[in-house]
């Protein structure tokens, strides 16, 4: 008897392993299993936190918005279209912060990514370098690859990485030079 339980548990696994895989062919054990049993959460890794000049996890240049999942755990809560749509056209929101702007093209593809300093750290997205939001300039100065780009208008240094990220700093009075912005587009 022991054995035969045994065996109709593994086949009972089995079957539903299998028919999570392959909807044309259930059986009646499958059947009884719903849909989200056989999907998984979207979990955040390593990659979804490194911004290359591609993107970073699931938001890459060139992607439709329509194709984005409204959250990812430990990258992003939710994605907000700008009511206004005067400057970005999406605002990517972690932990009550907004984390990264998302410019849209005519198609609604993504056509730069702005990755954002939060004050108080809700931003975890770092380059390849391990550059990242709020690194102060002296800092910044010491990472290899990295080169000063120019000034704009408004007095913000910009620097290249050899990975294609435009870095910003901006002049924030209480906190110094620090990058205030992380920046990729086609």
């Amino acid at each position: 008897m022991k054995k035969t339980f045994l065996f109709s548990l593994a086949a009972i696994v089995a079957t539903a392993f299998v028919s999570c895989g392959n909807k044309t062919e259930q059986s009646a054990a499958a059947d009884s299993l719903t849909t989200d049993s056989c999907q998984t959460e979207a979990v955040a890794t390593v990659d979804d936190n490194t911004l290359t000049a591609e993107g970073f996890g699931i938001i890459k240049i060139g992607k439709a918005m329509t194709s984005l999942a409204p959250s990812v755990e430990g990258v992003y809560d939710s994605i907000d279209e700008d009511p206004e749509g005067e400057f970005w056209s999406y605002y990517v929101n972690k932990d009550d912060a907004t984390i990264c702007f998302l410019d849209v093209d005519e198609n609604n593809a993504i056509s730069k990514i702005s990755v954002t300093y939060v004050d108080g750290g809700a931003n975890n997205i770092k380059t390849v370098e391990g550059i990242y939001p709020g690194m102060p300039e002296a800092e910044l100065n010491k990472v290899d690859g990295v080169e000063k780009a120019g000034v704009d208008d408004f007095g913000r240094t910009s620097y290249k990485t050899k990975n294609g990220v435009t870095l910003v700093i901006d002049s924030y009075v209480d906190k110094g030079q620090l990058v205030s912005e992380m920046q990729v587009e086609k």
